[in-house]
């Protein structure tokens, strides 16, 4: 502005000298009046000239000096700045190292805490293992000690208090030695009969074995024969297909093409050689074979007579055991007849027996409740531990219940990458994190159709690479701020800062809500006043402006990328700021878009971040959005249903079996629960020390900001410096040539006067 003032005046003064002159010039032309006449107007001019240079020097002058002082001010306006800057750069290095020393040596001192909580815990647990088991068998083996003695007590002292149990028990004892007689004999005529049977069997056997192994042979035979028949076609084939390329080569006469004949030709020799060799090969396997089979039909056939000997013994020391037998049951029935008097006069024994079998009952029902209750406890922990180990998987698990195996294998690859970590509520796969993502995912298709485009899908895969490379920007920063990872190469967008909730946002329609805030609000609002300013551009594909202004792009690549008619596929992921209040909203935010993999069949897909080579194919398992949204609020709902529920069942499990424990087992249970809660608790101050991290990060999140505003001044002033600078030195030039063009004016002024006054003077 000042520039453009100076200049200004300067054409003024000149026009007005030019003015001045060309009316002296006609004035003395068309004149008829004296030269003394003449003379004294060209005198007058001359004076009032002098005088307006002289006025134009004194303001060209106090031009200067107010820009002199406003170039005085703006120069320790500066110097303000910049200290600023370096003021803000101390506050900030300082700020941040202080907190980022106490931080790191409290969570290092925090983990070492952890670390020593689950040795003792994991320590304590196997005890009480030891103990549990320890606790059941013995108590089981003195239970049953403790009732063998017993039944055995009462029942000696009942018959030995009996006289009539003594006297059928001595005729019990003249019948047993009968059966005892009896039984030798039979257990002789048992024992021929188990040694011809057992060598009549084991001749059978050897027989159908033999025959067994004849078929089998057979088989085998008929297969090679197959076999064989199959290597003698694929060598005619192989020969048949050399002699066409054979042909081939001699016709040809380009070297390339010869040279590709020729490999050709060398692959198909080895082919056929490899055939004949498998050929000659079946071809020894089956006289082989055949050689087996005639010596095992040579065996059978002489075995046939040893047979029918072993068949004539195995009968005849049959016939002797069956008559023992007989004589053996006789004996039986006499010894139980004289049993059943004997229960008979029992009575008061058996119902003592009774009475002593129902306390065995009880003290086997206490005993198995104990067992039962244990095996509960042991049963639901199992199961409460397998819902929350797959909890603990996040998005893995997701992805594997709906068998979505790329989008698993991504997921490795983070897990490779050192920056994806399960189980971890701060990382972007952890199960909270990706619900809150489903809402966005549906906002980005509310605008693609509010902008009239078709709304993108998704996917496991897609969802998996946001989430990956998500963790990669966010736990690879260090002190600085997040950049896009991109691992995957795909159309990709970050913001932090914004907020999921989106629900609690006070947004019309039409515009984006949580990330795309920025993602879109921010990049449409630039394209709007860049449409102001190119009106012809408003009607026009997006990607066609930006072809003829590229210099934009940096500043609409978010809401180019939602308004791409060619992207099929979008993802969003979550990592929060405050990773232990699952309620903090602010974090972090990735976004990909992409084409279908349409030419993965000719090898072009979604290269993995781990594997090179490998690569993705977006089109399998790909789905609308509202069915994604649908699948995975399903398997959330239920499994942390069934992961509160498992816990329930394991709590009240293990409450009942300590009212049944050992005092040393309740001593190990309450010491283990104790340590639990320890390593909870000391869980509890990690992460109020990562929110701590957090917070100091939040309370610093604006300096970086500062540092550029404060850069931006100092640059800014330093600019305004050297225009006024420019201005001065321009004002400078202006006061110099109005002091030239006056000592000029005087000069003229003295020389017509002293023509003047020698004029007058004749």
């Amino acid at each position: 502005m000042i520039k453009k003032t100076v200049m200004i005046l300067a054409a003024a003064s000149m026009a007005a000298q030019s003015m001045g002159l060309t009316v002296l010039a006609q004035e003395i032309q068309n004149s008829n009046v004296s030269l003394v006449e003449v003379e004294k107007t060209q005198k007058e001019i001359l004076e009032e000239q002098i005088l307006a240079a002289q006025k134009e020097v004194d303001k060209a002058q106090l031009e200067f000096d107010s820009q002199q002082k406003s170039l005085d001010e703006a120069s320790k306006d500066l110097d303000a700045k910049k200290k600023n800057l370096e003021n803000v750069n101390v506050s900030f290095n300082t700020t941040s190292n202080t907190t980022n020393v106490y931080l790191t040596n409290a969570f290092v001192q925090n983990q070492n805490e952890i670390d020593a909580a689950k040795k003792e815990l994991e320590a304590l647990e196997a005890e009480k293992k030891r103990l549990e088991k320890e606790s059941s068998d013995a108590k089981a083996q003195s239970s049953q000690l403790k009732e063998d003695y017993k039944k055995a007590e009462s029942e000696y002292n009942n018959l030995l208090s009996q006289g009539t149990i003594e006297e059928l028990t001595n005729k019990l004892n003249s019948q047993q030695k009968i059966y005892d007689e009896v039984r030798t004999n039979y257990d002789m005529a048992k024992a021929d009969y188990v040694e011809v049977e057992a060598k009549y069997n084991e001749e059978v056997s050897k027989v159908n074995a033999y025959s067994q192994k004849i078929a089998d042979a057979q088989t085998q035979l008929s297969q090679f024969e197959t076999l064989k028949a199959n290597y003698l076609e694929s060598m005619n084939t192989a020969n048949d297909s050399m002699n066409q390329l054979q042909l081939a080569y001699d016709a040809a006469t380009d070297e390339k093409v010869k040279a590709e004949l020729s490999a050709r030709l060398e692959t198909e020799k080895a082919s056929l050689e490899a055939y004949r060799q498998e050929w000659l090969q079946v071809s020894d396997d089956i006289v082989e074979i055949n050689g087996q089979i005639d010596s095992d039909r040579y065996y059978v056939e002489n075995s046939k007579s040893s047979l029918a000997e072993l068949e004539e013994d195995y009968n005849a020391a049959k016939a002797i055991l069956d008559g023992y037998e007989k004589q053996l049951k006789e004996a039986e029935n006499t010894i139980a007849n004289q049993k059943q008097l004997i229960d008979d006069a029992s009575a008061e024994v058996l119902a003592a027996k009774q009475n002593l079998d129902e306390k065995k009952k009880q003290l086997e029902l206490y005993a198995s409740k104990e067992s039962d209750l244990a095996q509960l406890v042991e049963f639901t922990r199992d199961t409460y531990e397998a819902i929350k180990e797959q909890v603990n998987k996040g998005s893995l698990g997701f992805y594997k219940s709906i068998g979505d195996t790329q989008a698993v294998d991504v997921i490795k690859e983070g897990i490779a990458l050192g920056t994806t970590t399960l189980g971890d509520m701060g990382d972007a796969t952890f199960l909270y994190n990706m619900k809150v993502c489903m809402p966005l995912l549906q906002g980005c298709n509310r605008l693609r159709v509010l902008n009239g485009l078709p709304e993108l899908k998704t996917s496991g895969l897609m969802m998996a690479i946001a989430q990956v490379s998500n963790n990669q920007s966010y736990f690879t920063r260090g002190d600085s701020f997040p950049e896009i990872a991109n691992v995957y190469h795909l159309s990709e967008s970050l913001c932090g800062g914004f907020s999921w909730d989106i629900g609690s946002q006070d947004f019309t329609e039409d515009v984006g809500r949580g990330p795309f805030e920025a993602w879109y609000n921010l990049d449409k609002e630039y394209m709007d006043a860049f449409y102001e300013e190119h009106p012809e551009e408003k009607d026009k594909e997006i990607s066609d402006t930006l072809t003829r202004y590229p210099e934009i792009y940096k500043n609409v690549s978010n809401y180019a990328a939602l308004l791409n008619p060619d992207y099929k596929n979008t993802s969003i992921s979550f990592v929060p700021l405050k990773k232990c209040e699952l309620d903090f909203p602010l974090g972090q935010f990735v976004w990909d878009n992409c084409r279908n993999t349409d030419y993965f069949d000719f090898g072009f897909g979604i290269s993995s971040a781990t594997q090179e080579g490998k690569v993705y194919d977006n089109r399998i398992g790909q789905m609308s959005v509202s069915e994604f949204v649908a699948l995975f609020n399903e398997y959330y709902d239920n499994i942390y249903k069934e992961l509160e529920a498992t816990k329930k069942a394991y709590e009240s499990a293990l409450e009942q079996a300590l009212q049944y424990e050992d005092p040393s087992v309740s001593d190990i249970y309450l010491a283990y629960q104790k340590t639990l809660q320890t390593l909870q608790e000391k869980e509890q101050a990690k992460d109020a020390l990562l929110d701590k991290i957090v917070q100091s990060y939040l309370d610093t999140y604006h300096v970086p900001d500062d540092i550029l505003h404060a850069q931006f001044d100092v640059e800014s002033a330093q600019e305004l410096l050297s225009e006024m600078t420019a201005s001065v030195e321009h004002v400078k030039d202006r006061i110099e040539t109005q002091e030239k063009k006056l000592v000029q004016k005087k000069q003229e002024y003295n020389e017509y006067k002293e023509t003047y006054e020698k004029r007058k003077i004749r």
